[in-house]
């Protein structure tokens, strides 16, 4: 099991859009946390695939989903379909993470593969779910239209 920081415990309890998300794919690893517990630490592993609808229902009831990013661009960028959207979706979060600023800030909170996990975390919910993670007040935000 891998360490996963407070700080990405919290943005993943936060980010309800990709919570929600764990209820509707089963897979067959899985790690998660206890609601509310952001200390900095290791993850629980579950396999969720043939566990009984109810003890599913109650661990992800009490519990918060961890995804990485290999996990976040399967199920949330084949959600978009056709392969040519996907990859053109790729290619955004490719140029995405070339935002120096962000990624000074991502450096700065972060270390090593969950450095990718934030950015793909925080990609799929500017792009999908119009939030942003505001760094200073540990909230995602919504993104204000323009114009």
């Amino acid at each position: 099991m891998d360490e996963f920081s407070g700080l990405y415990k919290k943005m993943c309890d936060k980010a309800v859009e990709i919570q929600r998300l764990w209820r509707e794919t089963i897979a067959t690893r899985d790690e998660y946390c206890k609601k509310g517990d952001y200390e900095d630490g290791f993850s629980s592993t579950v396999n969720l695939e043939g566990m009984p609808k109810e003890e599913r229902e109650e661990l992800i009831e009490n519990n918060v989903w961890l995804p990485r990013q290999k996990e976040i661009e399967e199920r949330v960028f084949k959600n978009w379909g056709i392969e040519e959207i996907r990859k053109s979706v790729q290619k955004e979060f490719s140029d995405d993470v070339k935002n120096d600023d962000l990624v000074k800030k991502v450096q700065q909170d972060f270390e090593g593969d969950e450095r990718w996990y934030a950015l793909a975390l925080m990609f799929v919910m500017e792009r999908e779910f119009k939030r942003r993670w505001d760094f200073d007040n540990q909230e995602w935000i919504e993104i204000k239209k323009e114009g």
